[in-house]
């Protein structure tokens, strides 16, 4: 099953791809990436890969399908894993920030292949959509009345975890900000000033709101 995947300007100016493979396996990887799942992952059968991506061109062959997946995993653009005796592969960036094929993808479905046991794809991006889901509920509540605020505080340092953890989410939010260099002049502030707050995550979201007027 082919889903709808967004292919980025720089996959094509990626000195990775544009140098190490040629115009025919670079349509390979498209395809790969459109037949993978949420989360980047697909059973490993070249000639099932190659019937999807290739249905009509019979001059190219299940192995040399076969020897490109090979070739992709050891430059690292995917991870051939086996679970149950089943073999599959995944792209283990899927998710990462700066990858050309980067996905995001809001809502992953539940069917799927299973998790690779040892990148663990999906089992990290459910507890950050989880760390992420707690950042911005308690960014709402920080906008509540106090009275209406009954939950426990968060030690500063466990809240400031999870404001790291969240970078991903926030860049969205705030792309031409470096939130690093941002977050380091913030923890400054804090200290300097002795400034304690219920909710600092809420606090940083004002922070980088507000980053010309704190220069």
């Amino acid at each position: 099953m082919a889903f709808t995947r967004v292919i980025r300007m720089n996959f094509f100016n990626d000195p990775v791809i544009s140098a190490g493979y040629n115009i025919q396996e670079r349509y390979f990887i498209i395809g790969l990436v459109c037949n993978a799942d949420d989360y980047g992952r697909f059973w490993y059968s070249s000639k099932l890969i190659q019937s999807q991506i290739f249905p009509l061109d019979e001059e190219i062959s299940s192995d040399w399908a076969d020897q490109t997946l090979k070739t992709l995993m050891v430059d690292g653009i995917l991870c051939i894993y086996e679970v149950s005796g089943k073999h599959y592969a995944h792209f283990p960036l899927w998710f990462e920030k700066g990858w050309c094929l980067k996905q995001r993808i809001d809502h992953p479905r539940d069917f799927g292949f299973p998790d690779c046991p040892m990148c663990l794809t999906e089992e990290k991006a459910i507890i950050k959509r989880e760390v992420s889901r707690t950042i911005k509920d308690k960014s709402n509540k920080s906008n509540q009345n106090e009275n209406n605020i009954v939950e426990e505080r968060v030690p500063k340092s466990r809240q400031m975890k999870l404001i790291k953890d969240s970078f991903d989410d926030l860049q969205e939010e705030f792309p031409d900000v470096d939130l690093e260099d941002e977050f380091e002049k913030y923890s400054d502030y804090l200290s300097a000033h002795g400034k304690q707050y219920e909710d600092y995550a809420a606090g940083f979201r004002r922070w980088l709101g507000k980053i010309f007027d704190f220069e």
